[in-house]
């Protein structure tokens, strides 16, 4: 189905091309391009910074996004971004829905990054989990409640396990761990305010971890949840949240990979 925007165009195409009827053929061709070139989507956003690294740049970075299904969004927008980087940015990506480190026996994030790292061996890794780790940890015999000073200690410890296994990788790393975005529900919400003041706190003293705050990115003026932002070029309304409150829209999970990409930026360069 062609879109609105791309069937006012081929309209009014056509309609020159009426005029005109020894050229209908060359009108065609154009309309056609003109839909190839409109953007795919409403948000009409172009990637942010400069361009492509210099041919036969000397840099060359291996860079990994791994998390929830929250990543996986944003790990679109930045395969997007880094796309003008490829002649020195390798880049890859891994999202699995519903993951965490609170359930290891569902996905084990541990062995699945140790893999991963020691193929890749990247010097830049971003990690977005914590949105489905609002549970109980078991640990041996035990079991931990949210939120406790416990679970706290030892959800910590998951974070140093993997962080531990990305200098395994390459001792050079980089850890970029994004933080969960504020949420629709406000039960949700407190308890994502605990589990990234935990990743916060733990990554503070890491000289090679940057935690990336994204809680102010996605909330309104007042610092409270909103399904929309007004996009500053265009000055529409557009949505940042899926229904459920907890997804990114594509628009969201842009602006997401944008707070990303200024965290990377200060330590990387690409050009």
């Amino acid at each position: 189905m062609v879109p609105l925007q791309q069937k006012g165009a081929l309209q009014k195409v056509l309609t020159m091309a009426s005029l005109k009827p020894a050229s209908v053929a060359l009108w065609i061709s154009i309309a056609l391009l003109c839909i190839l070139l409109l953007p795919s989507s409403i948000y009409r956003l172009k990637p942010p910074g400069p361009g492509e690294c210099p041919v036969g740049s000397h840099l060359r970075h291996s860079l990994l996004i791994v998390g929830d299904s929250l990543s996986v969004a944003v790990g679109e927008q930045l395969e997007r971004y880094f796309a003008r980087y490829s002649n020195c940015v390798v880049f890859h990506r891994l999202g699995k829905v519903s993951s965490g480190l609170a359930r290891p026996e569902f996905f084990d994030w541990e062995q699945n990054l140790k893999d991963l790292v020691g193929r890749q061996q990247p010097d830049i890794v971003a990690i977005m989990l914590g949105a489905n780790d609002n549970k109980p940890l078991k640990k041996e015999n035990l079991t931990i409640e949210f939120g406790a000073s416990p679970w706290c200690r030892e959800y910590a410890a998951r974070l140093q396990r993997l962080y531990e296994i990305c200098l395994d990788g390459n001792p050079k790393v980089r850890v970029f761990w994004i933080g969960v975005p504020i949420m629709g529900d406000p039960a949700l919400t407190r308890d994502m305010k605990t589990i990234n003041k935990t990743i916060e706190s733990w990554c503070r003293d890491k000289p090679d971890c940057e935690y990336v705050n994204t809680w102010s990115a996605l909330a309104d003026s007042d610092g409270q949840y909103t399904q929309y932002h007004r996009d500053e070029q265009t000055g529409e309304s557009l949505a940042i949240r899926a229904k459920d409150g907890v997804h990114l829209s594509a628009y969201g999970a842009w602006i997401l990979a944008g707070v990303t990409i200024d965290s990377i930026t200060k330590y990387c360069a690409f050009e």
